[in-house]
């Protein structure tokens, strides 16, 4: 099971229930096709820091980097295809999850989300291997270039860096630090793709690096525990994401558009 921390946002509400009051009942029939869960937390270092210091434990005993690919096949199935650096292929898709809870709390900055997983499917395993064989890396930054099979299409590639903290056995703490990659096209014979990033700043600037958290348990013996500790969890981080930089702002050398008077 994982505990995922971010913000609950409701993506649509109907104009009719817009404009006048309504009950629960009204308002449940498109709770769940409508919530959504924004997972990006905050850009600052210090703030994935205190995150990873709030339940007592162990000091961080595990760190990693790893690639996601994330891919959609013909039949229009997206998944993410994460390659570890120990070389390890781990396939994973909503599709997978066969259950999630959210617990909204209105007066604390964060929210949190209760995933349930179930085995991970078989997906394309003869392409995803052809893809990881492919990957070479080079520069300071995270520089790779891959060739992509035709069993699938690359809409985005991320580089993350995971750091754990052991809470107790088969209970761990993750902060993962996300970086959304540039990508382009090449016509290479050994690489049809580049993939890239920029210096920090001007990818927090762009609104691809941020950080993530998450609660993982291998089991469930006690269930109060578990709430007891996602609820010091969000007690202790609504200060997180306060000193946020971002989002865009335009330059000054763009031109401030006047709005026109409306014609009706």
């Amino acid at each position: 099971m994982e505990i995922r921390f971010g913000m609950v946002l409701f993506a649509y509400m109907e104009k009719s229930i817009r404009k006048g009051s309504f009950n629960s009942s009204s308002f449940m029939p498109n709770a769940v096709q409508a919530t959504m869960m924004c997972l990006r937390l905050t850009t600052s270092t210090a703030d994935a820091k205190h995150i990873l210091e709030l339940p007592d434990g162990d000091s961080p005993n595990h760190a990693h980097s790893y690639y996601e690919f994330r891919v959609r096949d013909d039949a229009g199935n997206r998944r993410g295809i994460l390659s570890s650096s120990n070389a390890t292929v781990r396939p994973s898709d909503d599709s997978d999850i066969i259950g999630k809870a959210y617990m909204h709390c209105p007066y604390r900055t964060w929210d949190a989300q209760y995933v349930l997983r179930g085995p991970a499917s078989d997906f394309a395993k003869e392409a995803v291997e052809q893809l990881l064989a492919s990957i070479t890396t080079g520069g300071t930054l995270p520089l790779l270039y891959a060739k992509i099979p035709h069993a699938f299409t690359v809409e985005g590639v991320l580089v993350k860096r995971e750091f754990h903290r052991v809470f107790r056995e088969g209970v761990r703490i993750v902060v993962t630090e996300c970086q959304e990659l540039y990508v382009q096209s090449l016509n290479e014979p050994s690489a049809n793709l580049r993939a890239w990033c920029d210096d920090r700043d001007v990818m927090i600037g762009k609104q691809r690096l941020w950080w993530e958290a998450k609660i993982v348990a291998e089991r469930v013996d006690d269930i109060g525990e578990m709430r007891g500790l996602v609820e010091k969890m969000v007690l202790g981080m609504d200060d997180v994401g306060a000193g946020n930089k971002g989002p865009w702002m335009p330059s000054e050398r763009m031109a401030e558009v006047v709005p026109q008077p409306s014609m009706c």
